[in-house]
């Protein structure tokens, strides 16, 4: 917080006033009970400002009362023109015709009392002749205002230095303060999306208004299509297609049945679908205001064909359509621009170091050697710098042509799969040169992780090993781009309540810790749409979609993570707290995994009080294993902190 070094320069002499600001007499009389203040002729809303208790626009009206004599109590909120609430109660009430006696709220951080003949008294203390007492603090993150002090001048006359804080702003003490100026780390990215992928398999999603007006209310940063490792068979169509648009030549050259590939992942039973999953992805964007977009780039199309079937096959680089490639990538960007969205990352290849090498390499005629080093990594970078007769261009340098400013997110080993049969595959693919290139990876809750609440919590707490992964020296540097945040598989918690706090607190923890680690994360996709909305239900909400739109609230691209203070030390000890400052707010996000309820009293941001609104969700019944949930959305000065609750706190001024 800056400090304006304007000195301001006050007397008082005689009868017992208020310091740094002097009282002003209001109009009308007061009395008081407890915290409440009765005035009789008074003008509250008008002359202190106000509202309703608890409004938006007047819960930091501030200000203080002044008895006369001793004591000085601060406002707590304006509930009209004749009554309002004290943060606490005077020592003794006011009785009725008291002067309404009123102290502002003053700039000053920072203030000297200096005594002449010495009879004057500083909170009932004599300063003595000459003497001079000092009150503020200096500039740090729990800079704030001087209070108010009971002067009383007698034949003395107190002079008061006073140094400003900035102006047109009114300075409190509140039990959350966060300060900006202590910048922890940053975040460049839009890291909050989700897929496409299945949403259409069962339904066709086009024209359904209310499956986009669900989506809207989420406030994706980007949606993704294709993913998963359809991605492997999908292809764009100028004029769009059937389903994944998948080719029946990629199947024979996999050594595949055809129809049998269509009976499974891709044709549900072997019917076709008869439109094209793309062409209603883009709806969707379109229809639900989301205008980022990620793109699966189908690097197995074709494969890489083999010259030899022997003990050591070797793949003809020459005969690798390359241009195939390139063109599939034009053809995608060219209907996303069209639309009206905006290519940001482009996913090239989808769960090949898993079980899905096959699809990369033609298996015709040869037996895969997986452990072969030539079927890793290198055979990867290779291919996305390859350039030879079929294409001038490479891979990478098409997507960087299309959209230089997008990224280019390349398949790597997964943290949780051990080295498995490519130990050196995440070295090969990172030393592609490039800040745009980052490498994907997931972060999934299993079914064993989904036992208890306790066990996906402790999944979450692993996150220490996650990033030490991809900090490792194999990633040469890069970043990474998680592709598939999820629940997968069953468990005892899945889809409860409990289930979607886990969502919550891993999204904290990991922009926070990428925020720390140098901006590390470039993105965090949800996977997917269809684990919030019933597909075979008309896509009514799950469980996990009024969670997401909770978090939505919380993410935005350019983000400065920051730190924040209670006055409940409780709160930073069991709670998950996260803060981010953006350009136009400050976001602070609240998951208490506890039954324990806290209540905090106002926000400042770098001493200044600020008005906010807080988002809510919680299980009224406290069971987390329930799927009952409450949303709840208040701009009350009170913050209180549910049991079992996530909240989203942004301020509006």
């Amino acid at each position: 917080m800056s400090i304006q070094h304007n000195d301001q320069i006050n007397g008082y002499t005689g009868s017992p006033n208020v310091a740094p600001n002097k009282y002003v007499t209001l109009t009308g009389t007061i009395s008081s009970v407890g915290q409440i203040v009765t005035g009789v002729g008074t003008s509250f809303t008008t002359e202190i400002y106000g509202g309703g208790i608890g409004d938006v626009s007047y819960v930091n009206n501030g200000g203080w009362i002044f008895n006369g004599t001793d004591e000085v109590v601060q406002i707590k909120d304006i509930v009209s023109d004749t009554v309002l609430v004290l943060k606490q109660s005077f020592t003794s009430d006011l009785s009725a015709g008291t002067a309404l006696l009123y102290v502002p709220h003053s700039r000053t951080m920072q203030m000297t009392l200096r005594s002449g003949d010495g009879t004057g008294t500083v909170n009932g203390v004599a300063i003595g002749t000459g003497g001079y007492v000092g009150f503020g603090f200096t500039k740090s993150r729990n800079a704030r205002i001087v209070e108010p002090v009971i002067i009383d001048g007698n034949s003395d006359s107190l002079n008061a230095t006073q140094m400003l804080g900035v102006p047109n702003e009114a300075q409190v003490d509140s039990d959350v303060e966060v300060d900006t100026t202590d910048e922890l780390g940053l975040i460049t990215y839009s890291l909050y999306g989700d897929t496409t992928f299945d949403i259409s398999v069962e339904n066709s999603i086009a024209g359904n208004t209310d499956l986009q007006n669900n989506v809207r209310l989420l406030n994706l940063n980007y949606l993704a299509w294709a993913t998963g490792a359809v991605e492997n068979w999908a292809y764009y169509l100028e004029s769009g297609g059937d389903g994944w648009n998948s080719q029946e030549q990629d199947a024979i050259d996999r050594n595949l049945d055809y129809e049998t590939v269509q009976g499974g992942e891709l044709y549900h039973g072997g019917v076709p679908y008869g439109r094209d999953f793309y062409t209603e992805a883009v709806e969707l964007m379109n229809g639900a205001d989301v205008t980022n977009v990620v793109l699966g780039v189908n690097i197995a199309s074709p494969l890489c064909p083999y010259s030899n079937d022997g003990a050591t096959p070797d793949i003809d680089w020459d005969l690798i359509d390359i241009g195939s490639v390139c063109d599939d990538i034009a053809i995608s960007v060219e209907r996303a621009l069209n639309a009206g969205l905006n290519p940001i990352v482009f996913e090239c290849g989808m769960e090949l170091t898993l079980n899905a090498w096959e699809d990369l390499v033609d298996k015709t005629g040869h037996i895969m050697n997986p452990g072969d080093p030539e079927n890793g990594g290198a055979v990867v970078a290779q291919l996305l710098t390859w350039t030879n007769t079929t294409s001038s261009v490479s891979i990478i340098t098409t997507i960087r042509t299309l959209c230089p400013n997008a990224l280019i997110s390349i398949d790597s080993k997964q943290w949780d799969n051990g080295t498995g049969n490519y130990p050196t595959w995440n070295d090969e693919v990172s030393s592609i040169a490039g800040d745009d290139i980052v490498l994907r990876q997931y972060y999934q809750l299993e079914t064993v992780d989904l036992v208890s609440y306790a066990t996906g919590r402790a999944r979450i707490a692993e996150y220490p090993d996650f990033f030490t992964f991809i900090e490792d020296t194999d990633f040469n540097g890069k970043k990474t781009f998680i592709s598939q945040v999820a629940s997968k598989s069953a468990g005892a918690i899945k889809n409860t309540f409990a289930n979607g706090l886990l969502i919550c607190e891993l999204y904290q923890v990991l922009a926070r810790e990428s925020a720390l680690r140098g901006d590390i994360l470039t993105g965090i996709t949800h996977m997917n749409l269809i684990t919030m909305l019933n597909e075979n239900d008309d896509f009514t909400i799950k469980p996990i979609f009024n969670f997401m739109i909770v978090l939505g609230g919380l993410f935005t691209s350019n983000m400065t993570l920051v730190p924040v203070t209670f006055s409940d030390a409780d709160i930073a000890t069991n709670c998950v707290v996260v803060a981010f400052n953006t350009a136009t707010n400050t976001r602070i996000s609240i998951l208490n995994p506890t039954a324990n309820t806290y209540t905090q009293e106002g926000i400042s941001v770098n001493g200044y009080a600020k008005t906010f609104q807080t988002t809510q969700i919680y299980s009224p019944t406290l069971v987390i294993t329930d799927t009952n949930q409450t949303v709840v959305v208040d701009s009350l000065n009170t913050i209180t902190i549910r049991p079992y609750s996530f909240s989203v706190i942004v301020t509006t001024n």
